[in-house]
């Protein structure tokens, strides 16, 4: 079971930017490689000097203590869904219920300890009325 873990992270950790089956040539001082096009789904070759290339290939190092994989196994998206359930069952627990996402007023009464919807000065509700972006009113 493990060996199977470890295979499959494996590559996905130390995987490169670019396959080497994808580099085509490289002259000393350009390199050619192919790639798919998303938007016409098809491989096209694309042609860059080899400091270009070097340029464009760091960008995809991580920092040290960047993290490659962020969920594995009963908690990556694609089956989160379907076995998460499946876990609070086999651990006796009730699954957590989604809360409601706090308010802009409600994150600064409780951090500040004041209501920003109450006037200071008179101490009745504020209304928004308006927003004002540049020259537009809505």
């Amino acid at each position: 079971m493990h060996k199977q873990n470890v295979s499959y992270l494996g590559r996905y950790i130390k995987r490169p930017a670019i396959a080497e089956s994808k580099l085509k040539h490289y002259d000393g001082n350009e390199v050619t490689f192919k790639y798919l096009d998303h938007t016409t789904n098809t491989y096209r070759q694309f042609r860059l000097t080899a400091e270009q290339f070097i340029g464009r290939f760091v960008q995809h190092i991580p920092d040290i203590g960047f993290r490659m994989i962020r969920y594995y196994g009963f908690l990556a998206h694609r089956v989160r869904g379907k076995l998460l359930p499946i876990v609070y069952q086999l651990l006796e627990q009730a699954s957590p219920v989604n809360k409601k996402p706090f308010s802009f007023s409600e994150l600064i009464q409780k951090n500040f300890n004041f209501n920003p919807l109450i006037c200071i000065l008179c101490g009745s509700q504020l209304i928004l009325r308006s927003i004002t972006f540049g020259k537009c009113s809505f």
